[in-house]
């Protein structure tokens, strides 16, 4: 679905990528993944301005120790590109818990790849 929104939407437009989930599986990894395979020139993920400086907004999930970046190590500057994506939690947000990332396209650089390679962030063993 993110893929094919992506490829209608025209330069300069906006794609909000949005779960009610707090599964790092179905967030951070389904969005490494996109921004993995659209290059810094072409994506940017931005500043959601309404839930800029929010309590109930906090920072997405990234491996904060050694051991949580094994098998992510290559991923380190899609971890970065993705700073200005929010979770919601529900513990003070008065919802179930969300993933929100508002991501702008800034060209239109026509990505080939094969179906088989749009996935999620892969774990290297």
């Amino acid at each position: 679905l993110l893929e094919n929104g992506w490829r209608m939407l025209k330069p300069g437009g906006v794609l909000v990528y949005s779960t009610c989930s707090l599964s790092r599986f179905q967030n951070e990894y389904v969005l490494g993944g996109f921004l993995s395979r659209h290059a810094e020139h072409e994506a940017l993920v931005e500043v959601i301005p309404l839930l800029q400086n929010q309590v109930a907004a906090s920072p997405i999930w990234q491996p904060s120790c050694a051991e949580e970046w094994v098998g992510l190590e290559q991923h380190r500057g899609v971890f970065a590109r993705m700073k200005c994506a929010v979770r919601l939690d529900p513990r003070v947000s008065n919802t179930s818990g969300m993933f929100i990332a508002r991501i702008r396209k800034l060209s239109d650089v026509q990505t080939t790849f094969d179906i088989e390679d749009i996935a999620p962030l892969k774990l290297e063993t």
